[in-house]
C-alpha cells in the first residue's frame, strides 16, 4: 500500500466531553424511544471531517436510531425522526444538516 502524500489528521477523542454528554443525555434523544443507548454518543459532524467531541456536535441515540442514521443517511434519518427529537437535539440536527431553523 502507498503511503499517503499527507499526514493523516491526529484524531483527539476527549472522554471527559463524552462522559459529560452522557450524564446529561442518559437516554435516546428520539421522543418516545425506551431502548438503552450506545455507550458513546453519535457525532452529528464526524470528527473525520474536522468536527469535535463538544455537546453541540453530539447526539445520544439508541442503537436502532444510530444504524438507522448511517444505513439512511441524515437527511432521510431527519424526514423519518426529525420532529420526535427532545430539546435541542432537533436544532442541532438541523444545523449540522444545513437546514433552515424553524421560528
Amino acid at each position: 500500500m502507498d503511503r499517503l502524500p499527507f499526514a493523516k489528521p491526529v484524531r483527539i477523542v476527549a472522554p471527559d466531553l463524552l462522559r459529560s454528554y452522557c450524564r446529561f443525555h442518559p437516554a435516546c434523544e428520539v421522543d418516545g424511544c425506551r431502548r438503552k443507548p450506545t455507550s458513546e454518543p453519535h457525532h452529528l459532524v464526524p470528527r473525520s471531517r474536522g468536527r469535535s467531541d463538544l455537546h453541540e456536535n453530539l447526539l445520544r441515540l439508541c442503537p436502532s436510531h444510530h444504524r438507522a442514521w448511517h444505513l439512511l443517511g441524515g437527511r432521510a434519518w431527519w424526514r423519518r425522526y426529525g420532529d420526535r427529537l427532545l430539546g435541542d437535539a432537533r436544532r442541532k440536527v438541523q444545523r449540522a444538516l444545513g437546514l433552515p431553523e424553524a421560528g
